[in-house]
């Protein structure tokens, strides 16, 4: 069988978990073919796996002229019904802008040309790892071609823009990566049949997050090595977790702390950095290499993610098969990973207060530190292996098929 896998703007750096999919996937026997809206931004492109996946993808961005009137034509040889239902959803769809509608009819020829793709390539189906314009996309290609399509859910809805009711009752069956996101689907699209959706948590290459040295605790009086990884994003609370570490160095507390990631409040947190006197404290990576992220876990104390939302966090599932103790916002689904107090430690989001102390409390106890830290590594291999929704998106592929 063969299908198209859409994400938009890949590979990004927080993409690792989609190319291990798409790897899974292709060693169960499925022929993948990655299709992207555009490519990323070049300083987001940072793994050693980056090049070859863009070799293998194929951009629907830039349109150039000849494909953008093939599109049309696909659209208007689906026939005046097919295309009026497309502008049905548009025009069904509530409390939106006359901008967002027109975005979203622009989107119709681009389907057409996913059409035309799905001819060329012989593909059966398409999966999609976003529920905005890549669902729009695929939710047109049904209604004007049949080619069936799958999703997964990796936010609250309300993230991904209007026509959610359509583009779910039109997939043959969606994923969500928590049961609070399976829950707020069902609940808020009660026609959608809850034998179609499904959850299978994003998960970790546990081939590649392995510890190659035993774990060395935070021993008093330091130093203390605080590590976090995750987009520049203001939801991400950096900033929280900067003035957390301020706080613990007005305490005279040892601890420094590294930021892997890159995003557009790179300026914002260089400035706060600067501002609270702790350039020599707190390191701004940037986007980096698997490899890197692996690295810097083995040499760190602590794992900490200060988010304000957070479907359930490949980065905090990365530390925890590396055995660091973490200390983590209780938002999202992050719960149904992290058990407060068993496998890490859970605080209120938006608190640097209370992150402070969390951290603070935890490296003066080597011993608990040890203790959350290989609960966090068993639960992670028992629960989370990056081969778990692969399994599901082919299972469910190969039972529609007989």
């Amino acid at each position: 069988m063969r299908i198209a896998y859409l994400i938009p703007q890949f590979p990004g750096q927080t993409h690792i978990f989609f190319w291990r999919e798409i790897q899974a996937l292709r060693k169960m026997g499925l022929i993948v073919d990655v299709v992207s809206t555009r490519k990323p931004p070049q300083n987001i492109v940072c793994h050693t796996w980056s090049e070859k996946a863009m070799s293998q993808t194929q951009y629907l961005t830039p349109v150039n002229l000849l494909a953008f009137f093939e599109g049309i034509w696909m659209v208007l040889k689906a026939g005046p019904f097919r295309l009026y239902q497309c502008i049905k959803v548009v025009k069904q769809s509530p409390k939106i802008s006359i901008k967002m509608r027109l975005k979203m009819l622009m989107l119709i020829p681009v389907a057409g040309c996913l059409i035309q793709l799905a001819r060329k390539n012989r593909w059966q189906h398409y999966h999609a790892h976003s529920c905005a314009h890549s669902a729009l996309l695929l939710l047109y290609v049904r209604l004007l071609s049949d080619l069936s399509y799958s999703l997964t859910l990796h936010g609250p809805l309300s993230m991904y823009g209007p026509a959610q009711r359509d583009k779910w009752l039109h997939a043959d069956f969606g994923i969500t990566v928590t049961e609070k996101l399976r829950n707020e689907v069902l609940e808020s699209l009660p026609e959608v049949r809850e034998e179609s959706i499904f959850v299978a948590p994003m998960g970790v290459n546990l081939d590649v997050f392995i510890r190659r040295t035993e774990y060395v605790p935070p021993m008093p009086p330091g130093p203390f090595k605080i590590i976090t990884c995750g987009r520049l994003h203001f939801g991400k609370g950096h900033q929280d977790l900067i003035r957390a570490i301020a706080e613990l160095n007005e305490d005279k507390m040892d601890v420094y702390l590294k930021i892997m990631g890159e995003g557009s409040e790179y300026s914002a947190l260089e400035r706060l950095i600067n501002d609270l006197d702790l350039i020599d404290r707190v390191v701004l990576m940037g986007a980096v290499a698997e490899e890197t992220v692996r690295d810097e876990l083995e040499q760190a104390h602590v794992f900490a993610l200060a988010s304000h939302d957070e479907a359930i966090g490949v980065a905090i599932m990365e530390a925890m098969a590396m055995s660091l103790p973490v200390v983590v916002t209780d938002v999202g689904g992050v719960n149904e990973l992290v058990r407060d107090g068993r496998e890490g430690l859970l605080v209120k989001p938006h608190s640097p207060s209370d992150m402070a102390k969390a951290i603070g409390d935890l490296l003066m106890d080597s011993k608990r530190c040890c203790r959350l830290g290989k609960l966090g590594a068993k639960r992670v291999t028992q629960r989370f292996s990056s081969e778990r929704s692969a399994e599901l998106i082919y299972g469910q592929l190969v039972s529609r098929m007989h």
